[in-house]
């Protein structure tokens, strides 16, 4: 019961500074995302996107809703404070 609790606190002041950038990024820049309505509620899906730039990412999480896990590189996990950071901020697993 503590343990569950522990990470529910844990993903909660996770999730601050990724509300905060997404919302960052959605106040200065203008982004068009189309047919995010075809995306099931209830459902999980696996979405694959041609990654063509940078933001690609930021842009997913600022106009789908659900929560999102990405892949990423094992290479990308190479420290501990990237490790970290890529995990619990970027939700992104190790391939």
């Amino acid at each position: 019961m503590a343990r569950n609790l522990i990470k529910k606190i844990s993903d909660f002041f996770c999730s601050i500074p990724r509300i905060l950038f997404i919302n960052f990024y959605k106040l200065f820049t203008r982004t068009r995302v189309f047919n995010t309505k075809r995306l099931p509620r209830r459902k999980s899906v696996i979405l694959a996107i041609n990654h063509t730039a940078d933001a690609d990412p930021i842009i997913l999480l600022a106009a789908i809703k659900k929560k999102i896990y990405f892949i990423a590189e094992s290479e990308n996990f190479g420290n501990w404070l990237t490790s970290f950071f890529m995990r619990k901020f970027a939700n992104c697993v190790p391939v």
